[in-house]
């Protein structure tokens, strides 16, 4: 058999489609759940888009391969990077022209980061960093999925600052001795508390009954510290 009746090695997108379906399916996952995760970190994708990637129709951007382990991170609810879309030594076909490379290769130029594929010491430290800013990155898009995050609007600042009574001067003050100086809301408070609970953010009436509990803590400690600064030299 010649060169031209061996049988060819798979596209990048191919072998990448093959390894998103075999892990969707491996964790019970349906089409419209990688979907969702898509839009939910800014890819437009239907239902239909990822068959088609999954089956290698459809070729991807390299800004849609980079943006792949954010989606299926959140869509599986567990990291995945791109080494395991594309395996140590599969080979593949990068070009039209039957030029064909080793997947480990092509890992060295997309690697997240590269320390993980080289023999450098450390590597192993780098990698499980990769992981967790994988599960952080899945964990605030869920947050922005259950709706109810973000700034706090000036309005809202004036109305936490008479229902505690105070000058909105002294509540960010507040903010800055309870919860440090980058802390500029109780919102961006109570989200970081959210992250940082390891309590399950898939479910959105879950995260609102959870939302709705750390504010109450919140507002405790913010009425806490306002009796003691009037119990002592009064609010600054």
């Amino acid at each position: 058999m010649n060169d031209s009746q061996e049988e060819r090695p798979p596209t990048v997108a191919q072998l990448v489609g093959l390894n998103v379906r075999r892990l969707r399916e491996s964790r019970g996952k349906v089409l419209r759940d990688v979907a969702e995760a898509a839009r939910a970190v800014g890819v437009k994708w239907d239902a239909s888009a990822v068959s088609r990637i999954e089956t290698g129709r459809r070729d991807l951007t390299v800004e849609e391969l980079l943006a792949l382990p954010r989606v299926l991170t959140l869509a599986l609810d567990e990291p995945v990077t791109l080494l395991d879309l594309l395996p140590d030594g599969d080979l593949m076909q990068v070009t039209s022209f039957d030029r064909k490379i080793s997947t480990s290769r092509l890992q060295q130029l997309l690697a997240e980061p590269g320390l993980a594929w080289f023999n450098v010491r450390g590597h192993e430290r780098v990698t499980e960093g990769v992981k967790e800013w994988l599960t952080e990155d899945k964990r605030k898009a869920q947050l922005q999925r259950s709706g109810e995050a973000g700034a706090e609007s000036y309005e809202e600042l004036q109305a936490l600052a008479e229902e505690l009574g105070v000058g909105t001067g002294n509540l960010l003050l507040a903010y800055r001795d309870l919860w440090g100086e980058f802390t500029g809301s109780m919102a961006q408070e109570r989200e970081r508390r959210l992250l940082e609970s390891g309590a399950d953010l898939s479910q959105p009436t879950k995260v609102r009954t959870l939302r709705g509990h750390i504010t109450r803590q919140l507002m405790a400690e913010l009425r806490d510290y306002f009796n003691q600064q009037k119990g002592s030299d009064g609010p600054r």
